[in-house]
């Protein structure tokens, strides 16, 4: 995301400013959408664990 951040503001700003705008909010959609999909991957990560049926 810092990347596409720094991109925008050296160059977004020269030729397309209305779509920079766009741009910086489609980046920061997409990365509150990746956080939230990450976090949820791991609660269903951590809570279901496999039982053991193994009986030795």
């Amino acid at each position: 995301m810092l990347f596409f951040y720094i991109k925008m503001n050296y160059i977004g700003y020269q030729t397309h400013a209305f779509e920079s705008i766009h741009d910086i909010i489609a980046i920061i959609l997409l990365s509150v959408i990746f956080a939230v999909s990450l976090i949820g991957a791991l609660l269903i990560e951590f809570t279901h664990k496999p039982k053991n049926t193994r009986s030795d």
